[in-house]
């Protein structure tokens, strides 16, 4: 089987921009070469990666699967060039984000990334938002995960690279034998209302996002009935039948089965970027490690959605 790494880019570039005509101009290759090299990856693999129409190219269940893969084999090629250059002890690739997201996107995330980069060490650093910017901008970490305002990237990406991974929604976390766990439409914000919720302190930016959402929805002001800083405690009350609580879908990898039932939020919809801010001069198996976990994040944070 002969594949090579202008396939292989080819086809990320596809699966990232969404359609051949915007990966061209990301790469700055002619549109027929892009089709040419991803129609040929598929002839040498034997299966469709991607579903066409007139309107729009998505990831084929097979090219879902196989774009980890590619992204790590792009990855080790770089790190092996990378190695041969300047050889010596590679350096760990930190990552520094929220908890939540530590506990919930990155281990599965890791292991992927392990699996393709067995040599690479990985330094998990959790901290808030403001800090995971501040640690990357120090030149701390390599990659920042989580939700970053617009202004955290300079005009330009000129000091760090944001490469955005996909959204995150607000929905309702109650115990499975509460009413709201029995209904089948997305819950409007209105019907929070009198109900015990367990809220996160006013320092979480999710608080916030909720909290808005409250008043946009006309839900009058009520104090919460448990109060707490990390959103695993939050879903261990909801877990014990304590309350409900609006917290981002990608916790839903924490909530306990069975106890646990997560409803959609309506009227409005409250959703939240998740990024990766990429520190520019990351080198060896670093900078291969840090290509192999965005593609490795974004099928688990689309995952999330149920």
């Amino acid at each position: 089987m002969d594949i090579s790494p202008r396939q292989l880019r080819a086809f990320l570039a596809v699966a990232e921009a969404g359609g051949f005509t915007a990966a061209a101009r990301r790469l700055g290759w002619v549109q027929s070469t892009i089709s040419t090299l991803v129609a040929d990856l598929e002839a040498a693999t034997g299966v469709r990666l991607f579903e066409r129409s007139s309107r729009r190219v998505a990831l084929s269940a097979a090219g879902e699967a196989f774009r980890p893969r590619a992204a790590a084999l792009l990855a080790d090629l770089a790190a092996a060039i990378e190695a041969a250059r300047a050889p010596g002890e590679e350096a760990p690739l930190v990552v520094a984000t929220p908890p939540l997201l530590a506990a919930a996107l990155l281990p599965p995330a890791i292991a992927t990334l392990r699996a393709a980069l067995p040599a690479l060490r990985v330094v998990v650093r959790e901290a808030g938002a403001t800090q995971a910017l501040g640690l990357v901008t120090r030149g701390e970490a390599g990659l920042a995960l989580g939700t970053f305002p617009p202004e955290a990237t300079p005009a330009g990406g000129a000091t760090l690279r944001r490469i955005r991974l996909g959204t995150d929604a607000l929905a309702l976390f109650c115990p499975a034998g509460h009413p709201f766990a029995a209904e089948r439409r997305a819950l409007p914000w209105r019907r929070l209302a009198g109900a015990a919720e367990v809220a996160l302190t006013h320092d979480s930016a999710v608080r916030g996002l909720v909290d808005a959402a409250r008043t946009a929805a006309g839900v009058p002001p009520a104090p919460p009935a448990f109060e707490v800083a990390q959103m695993t405690t939050a879903i261990a009350l909801v877990a014990a039948g304590l309350g409900v609580a609006a917290l981002p879908m990608a916790a839903a990898p924490l909530a306990q089965r069975g106890r646990v039932a997560i409803r959609p939020l309506s009227e409005p919809v409250v959703t939240r970027e998740i990024a990766l801010l990429r520190r520019p001069g990351l080198h060896g198996l670093a900078a291969a490690g840090a290509t192999a976990l965005q593609a490795a994040l974004v099928p688990l944070l689309r995952g999330t959605r149920r």
